[in-house]
């Protein structure tokens, strides 16, 4: 839990300060949010997965991990040097949404021996 924490802090910090260069409009900028938010799915998963079913912890990762991207976003909105970006949420749903398909695969295929 306190990887989580750590990690969910690190997001805040880096998304609430002042940058210069690379904003929302640039491609990277989206292959980063998709990155991270899928590691943050990752971490969620591995820690829900210890007590409920692959399926809730699936569902869950996405929804924690997108639910605080959606929440930085709505940080940022009210920072003068940081803009709202729905493409930036896309980006984070997207990466949560494929890290964790993966990861449920992966584990999947683990306890079935596939």
């Amino acid at each position: 839990m306190l990887l989580i924490i750590l990690w969910l802090l690190l997001i805040l910090f880096f998304s609430v300060v002042p940058v210069q260069g690379l904003q929302t409009g640039h491609p990277t900028d989206k292959i980063a949010h998709f990155i991270i938010y899928g590691l943050t799915a990752l971490l969620f998963f591995r820690f829900l997965r210890r007590g409920m079913s692959l399926i809730m912890t699936t569902f869950l990762s996405i929804l924690f991990s997108s639910l605080y991207g959606f929440l930085i976003e709505l940080i940022q909105h009210t920072l003068p040097w940081r803009e709202f970006s729905l493409l930036d949420g896309a980006s984070n749903l997207s990466g949560a949404i494929v890290f964790s398909a993966i990861y449920a695969i992966r584990e999947y295929k683990i306890k079935n021996q596939i």
